[in-house]
């Protein structure tokens, strides 16, 4: 059975047992009520921390006289709404129609409680007040001819967040009959309060309960990598086949291998062949310039320019000096292959350490690889699942004075000279299909792809709902400071325990497909699977309650899928970031939440 003690209409608490038994006991009155009533778990969306009651108004000084709402009974909400029709045959049996989901009705039973006959009479209208107007509730309504949210706990939960559970689409369907007066008409008092029972039907155009909703992932990022035409293949030599890398593994497994776009290992003559060279900056080469932007110190340290040379002071044990890429979060690498790192910090007078950091595509660390102190140059093999390196000097002891950076060298795989040139016909260059519907070069042995987009793939869960309840998705995608342009989502059922490789991902699993055109920078796209819309909240902050969001056939997408607690999904999100040769910065990240859709409570 539903707790009787709460209801909210939109931001209006309507029916609170633990505020009006406080204002009945403050006006001695409490043991005119049932019992003391069971506390309320207080969630972040309940937003009232101070002692006003909602219809307090200070022009109307009966408003204070009104003591509240006491819930005495809630009708329709312990039953699920779906049903079917039939159609007789002529022979003998019938026909069943299709399991559908009605409306769901409310019935709402409560008392009235004042200290005066005029404060009964504010609260009564009062309510009517508030009944009548929640359509059009800044926060949850949808004006005249839409509902709004309501809340309520499905059992008695003193401490339990997970018993609150919200509708939507909710509105005033009728009074049932007049308020019927228990106690305060003429002559007739008890001990000073004055009583009425009130009943009113709300109707739910979404018959659905929602649970909480449970973030199931927060803040994923659009990683620089893309799914295609990189992802999947090591770099060829001419005239020998590509080797492709095993697919068959889970996106964070060892055997996978991505690789930034924009490093230029995927483009150009550097697809295509392994050349070397020094990779870094001209400054870091040196070790000198107007500035300190190439390095960057873990730990202790200062870093300065003197007379034109970097110089590094106040070192400690333990502290790092780190060559840090122009652009991305490492030095792009490829897995299998050498690099040598060269620095003047590591020398006899200054005993420092060569380290190589290898990253993975999230920039989270693979391993490292150390070297000797005092001993240059240092060559290392980046592993399975490097994308990234940090090359660094680590000082064990504390240096005695300033530590001048001097000259240096990183030799690694080189990025294409020449952006866009065409590899050295090939007849053995491949690369896999693209996991979502986009554009295919018509010359099979072209380096760049039409269209090149960063993605971010995530595996999702249940998230702790039992496998035999309903789940419903909510997406939220923030742009950051940068706009989002040709946004794509596609979700795939996947069983629980497979991998979300979007190269062997299956089209017969995709239950979604869904894009965005265009979402300006400081947007807040939110597709909301519990009430079906679709809204975004710009910088401005105004908010655009019907974006335009298209299916895969083009056509307005009106609802998200739905899971069982036995499912897990693959979500594949792709956002073009233009040409390789000029990659627009891509700031967004998504937020992806569920909640249980329950039939009854």
């Amino acid at each position: 059975m539903p707790y009787t003690g709460y209801l909210d209409l939109g931001s209006t608490s309507i029916i609170d047992n633990e505020l009006t038994y406080a204002l009945a006991e403050q006006a001695g009155l409490g043991h005119i009520l049932r019992c003391p009533p069971c506390p309320t778990p207080d969630p972040a969306w309940r937003a009232r921390k101070v002692p006003d009651a909602p219809w307090w108004d200070d022009a109307v000084p009966a408003s204070r006289e009104f003591l509240g709402l006491y819930g005495l009974e809630f009708t329709g909400l312990t039953s699920p709404t779906r049903s079917r029709t039939l159609t007789e045959l002529a022979h003998a049996g019938a026909t069943l129609g299709r399991l559908r989901a009605s409306h769901r009705e409310i019935g709402v039973r409560a008392t009235a409680l004042a200290t005066s006959e005029a404060g009964l009479s504010f609260g009564l209208s009062w309510l009517a007040w508030a009944l009548e107007n929640a359509d059009t509730d800044p926060t949850y309504g949808t004006g005249a001819c839409g509902g709004t949210a309501a809340h309520l706990l499905a059992y008695c939960a003193a401490d339990d967040e997970t018993a609150w559970r919200t509708l939507y689409d909710v509105g005033l369907l009728s009074f049932d009959e007049d308020p019927l007066i228990r106690a305060g008409a003429a002559g007739c008092h008890t001990d000073g309060a004055r009583i009425a029972e009130v009943t009113f039907t709300l109707v739910a155009g979404r018959p659905w309960l929602y649970g909480p909703p449970v973030t199931l992932a927060t803040q994923l990022g659009f990683v620089t990598e893309t799914l295609w035409p990189c992802q999947g293949w090591t770099a060829h030599q001419v005239g020998v086949p590509g080797t492709p890398i095993d697919c068959s593994k889970t996106v964070t497994d060892e055997c996978i291998q991505w690789v930034p776009a924009e490093s230029g290992l995927c483009t150009g003559p550097a697809a295509c062949n392994r050349t070397r060279s020094n990779v870094l900056q001209p400054d870091q080469t040196t070790g000198t310039g107007t500035n300190t932007l190439g390095w960057s110190i873990t730990g202790p340290g200062t870093l300065v320019v003197e007379d034109g040379h970097v110089v590094v002071t106040g070192l400690a044990a333990g502290s790092r000096v780190v060559y840090e890429h122009p652009s991305l979060g490492g030095w792009p690498v490829l897995a299998g292959h050498d690099v040598t790192f060269t620095s003047e910090m590591v020398t006899a007078e200054s005993p420092g350490v060569p380290v190589v950091t290898w990253l993975d595509s999230t920039g989270a660390v693979v391993s490292e690889s150390t070297g000797q102190a005092g001993v240059v140059p240092f060559t290392a093999t980046a592993p399975k699942r490097a994308v990234f390196m940090h090359p660094s000097v680590r000082f064990p002891t504390a240096p005695t004075g300033a530590v001048r950076v001097g000259q240096a060298q990183l030799i690694a795989l080189a990025p294409s000279p020449a952006p866009g040139a065409q590899c050295d016909p090939d007849p053995y260059q491949a690369r896999p299909r693209p996991p979502v519907t986009l554009p295919i070069p018509v010359d099979p042995s072209a380096c760049i792809a039409t269209m090149n987009p960063a993605s971010a793939v995530l595996r999702v869960e249940s998230g702790g709902i039992p496998e035999r309840i309903r789940i419903t998705p909510t997406i939220v995608v923030t742009t950051g400071a940068k706009p989002l342009r040709k946004l794509s989502i596609s979700i795939y059922r996947s069983t629980l325990g497979a991998d979300c490789n979007p190269d062997t991902l299956d089209e017969c699993d995709k239950v979604a497909e869904f894009g965005v055109p265009y979402l300006g920078a400081g947007t807040v796209l939110t597709m909301d699977g519990r009430t079906g819309t679709m809204s975004k909240r710009c910088a401005d902050g105004s908010v655009v309650d019907d974006v335009p969001v298209y299916n895969g056939s083009g056509r307005p997408l009106r609802e998200l899928p739905t899971f069982s607690g036995s499912e897990a999904w693959c979500i594949v999100a792709l956002a073009e970031r233009g040409a390789v040769t000029d990659p627009m910065a891509i700031t967004a990240t998504l937020t992806i939440l569920a909640s249980a859709r329950l039939e009854a409570s």
